[in-house]
């Protein structure tokens, strides 16, 4: 069993400081958020090691029982075994917020999230780049869309950013 704060990133699981909880992808279900898991074989499909996507429909393929589908966050789409063959190509991601003021974390929108679209509309990322000085609880973050911001990884008790 893999402990919850080790990641695969396709040939190894390395330890991350953030938390995330994976496991397998054990069965066929749709808008499941993965990575690559422990039998996966298929180069950089994926997008490269610590890529992700979401489990979709396979509306082109005759591959039932043991498969699915994944839209990775590049646009590619692509099949993948779930127990065919007792293989596991995918590992459920959970994405945890971002508990603390961390630098060069890459992140999304969170659950408490109440900017408008500061950071480029929804699915955008950014990276953490900066703690707000004499503010505990804040963090800047530049969003891939150009624009950055502070948002609160404690303050207030609320969370705005999830590592992805």
């Amino acid at each position: 069993q893999v402990p919850a704060w080790k990641v695969y990133s396709g040939s190894a699981w390395e330890e991350q400081e953030t938390l995330r909880v994976e496991a397998p992808l054990l069965k066929e279900e749709i808008g499941v958020r993965v990575r690559r898991g422990p039998s996966w074989k298929w180069g950089d499909q994926d997008g490269g090691p610590g890529s992700a996507g979401v489990t979709i429909p396979c509306p082109r393929t005759n591959k039932t029982n043991g498969w699915v589908c994944v839209r990775w966050d590049s646009g590619k789409e692509f099949e993948y075994r779930v127990g065919k063959w007792g293989a596991y190509d995918l590992i459920v991601v959970e994405q945890a917020p971002l508990m603390k003021e961390e630098i060069g974390v890459r992140v999304r929108r969170g659950p408490d999230w109440k900017w408008d679209d500061q950071d480029g509309g929804p699915g955008s990322t950014g990276v953490t780049i900066k703690s707000i000085e004499d503010t505990a609880g804040w963090v800047r973050v530049q969003w891939d869309a150009g624009q950055a911001a502070d948002y609160r990884v404690g303050a207030e008790s609320a969370y705005d950013l999830i590592v992805v």
